[in-house]
């Protein structure tokens, strides 16, 4: 598949030429095997803006009322996020533009369910039926998206690992019209996203229960759910002032594990209920032991 090489090559979206059968394709089996297209894939990036094309002519002849939207946009407000407070990765790999999926975008706030604050969700109806109705305007999908030649993103979301695959929250911009675009269910969207890559650490602070997390921390290591580092304890203290502990983790194939055992749990039933299937096992850990305490368990 050809690429583009030159950052100022590349065309605005409205330039973007239809793609062929073999592009959709190609773009449809990159979202099923990667989750995600890079705009530098030239034939997977026709690929992916011809699907969005055809899912807004779809919606444009088949306008949905403000009231189906604003019931959707209800049910989306009400889906679960993760709390990733205390969890610090030590490499962000950005990549400029993604094509994504909407719905692997978690727009809950610090485990919270999402209450807009821009807009009513009534507001928020209004705006899908402009990006409606605005799918033919040149600068329609630049004011939605963002524009690939100035590196300026609508979108912007961490891509942290999972045993069923990443699950993206808004790092620092796109809560709002996420929702609009989960809403109108497209195929597709453009971001800019920051995936998380080891190692981790976590903050423990000093009111923190330190003997029931480190423990906890060393079974999840011993199921090998995590990988801690060699060194995994750090004194954090600046002019004699201790700010806590941090526990370093080499490797975790989810990050949003490290924690306290409680907010782990909610955490996991978020995880899948944004993915729509059950953990089983994460390294050796059988997922039930995140579920239930052991103290809980019965048999």
């Amino acid at each position: 598949m050809r690429k583009w090489y030159s950052w100022r090559s590349r065309l605005a979206l409205y330039e973007v030429p239809p793609g062929t059968a073999e592009q959709v394709r190609y773009a449809k089996a990159l979202l099923r095997r990667n989750g995600a297209i890079a705009i530098d894939d030239w034939d997977g990036h026709v690929g992916a803006m011809t699907l969005l094309r055809a899912r807004l002519r779809s919606l444009q002849r088949d306008l949905p009322t403000k009231n189906q939207l604003v019931t959707e946009i209800h049910r989306l407000c009400k889906r679960p996020g993760f709390d990733l407070g205390g969890v610090h990765c030590s490499v962000e790999r950005a990549y400029r533009f993604m094509w994504i999926d909407p719905m692997t975008i978690s727009c809950a706030l610090d485990g919270r369910p999402f209450k807009p604050y821009h807009a009513t969700p009534a507001g928020l109806a209004a705006m899908g039926h402009r990006i409606i109705n605005e799918q033919g305007d040149p600068g329609g999908l630049a004011r939605l998206f963002g524009d690939p030649r100035a590196g300026h993103s609508g979108i912007v979301l961490w891509s942290v690992p999972g045993p069923l695959g990443p699950v993206r929250p808004i790092s620092v911009n796109g809560l709002h019209r996420s929702v609009v675009l989960q809403s109108l269910k497209l195929p597709v969207v453009l971001a800019e996203m920051r995936q998380w890559e080891p190692p981790y650490r976590f903050r423990v602070r000093p009111d923190g229960d330190w003997d029931a997390v480190w423990a906890f921390f060393e079974r999840l290591d011993a199921q090998s759910a995590i990988r801690l580092s060699r060194r995994p304890i750090v004194e954090i203290s600046v002019g004699g002032e201790s700010f806590g502990r941090d526990i370093r983790v080499a490797d975790a194939p989810a990050p949003w594990l490290l924690g306290d055992e409680s907010r782990v749990r909610t955490a996991l039933a978020a995880y899948e209920e944004l993915k729509g299937r059950r953990v089983r096992r994460i390294g050796r850990m059988d997922a039930d032991d995140l579920r239930f305490p052991p103290r809980r368990r019965v048999g």
